[in-house]
């Protein structure tokens, strides 16, 4: 058995990162580079956290099929923080299909690689991201590993996604428990000299969220 982390350098991703550690043996990581704001910062971090669990990461760019559709934050680079939806009231952390494009093709490079395995494909999708992210809702996981099981003979795949019950308050007290360094994570929609900008939804919510947990 294998298990193939999508890892974006984020609080989820990290501390789905660490779960699939402590489930299967033989882990790697795969960051996928899509033009977000935060491309910078999230490979430096994903770089550490690979190194910290000991996985091979692979970094792969996908920026020129997702130029074709970019939205919220990938096109407005100095929106209104206090803004968080866009014209068709999306949030404005939206962009079509990621998920889709990232489980498949980190499907296809383990398919490519493997044979006769199987391989859990860990998402960090988790309970808040259910309400404005159609491609984090269990139905989209399921049928998702459904598609990628059908487009395969080779091997058998499941997507995992251990935090998908989970609130962001859940998650960094988990985090916190498992001493995984918020230093290495970020959450942020719009950065500024490399640095979280503190205003914007993603900023808040983390914030909001850790101050609940220090109580």
């Amino acid at each position: 058995m294998k298990g193939t982390v999508l890892l974006s350098g984020g609080i989820d991703s990290a501390v789905t990162l660490k779960k699939a550690k402590d489930q299967i043996k033989d882990v790697n990581a795969i960051h996928f580079s899509y033009g977000q704001q935060t491309e910078e910062i999230e490979k430096r971090n994903s770089m550490k956290l690979a190194e910290q669990y000991d996985v091979h990461l692979e970094v792969v760019s996908l920026e020129d099929i997702f130029n074709n559709f970019k939205s919220g934050t990938m096109l407005d680079k100095n929106y209104d923080s206090n803004k968080t939806t866009d014209k068709h009231g999306q949030s404005v952390g939206y962009v079509h299909m990621r998920n889709l494009y990232f489980l498949t093709t980190a499907a296809a490079i383990m398919d490519q690689k493997t044979r006769d395995e199987e391989i859990n494909l860990y998402i960090g999708a988790q309970k808040n991201d259910k309400e404005h992210y159609p491609d984090c809702r269990p139905k989209f996981l399921k049928n998702a590993q459904k598609a990628i099981n059908q487009s395969t003979q080779k091997n058998q795949f499941k997507i995992k996604a251990p935090l998908i019950d989970k609130t962001k308050k859940q998650i960094l007290k988990t985090a916190k428990n498992l001493e995984i360094p918020l230093k290495n994570t970020i959450s942020c929609y719009n950065p500024i000299d490399n640095k979280p900008c503190g205003e914007c939804p993603a900023c808040k919510k983390r914030k909001q969220a850790i101050k609940e947990i220090t109580k």
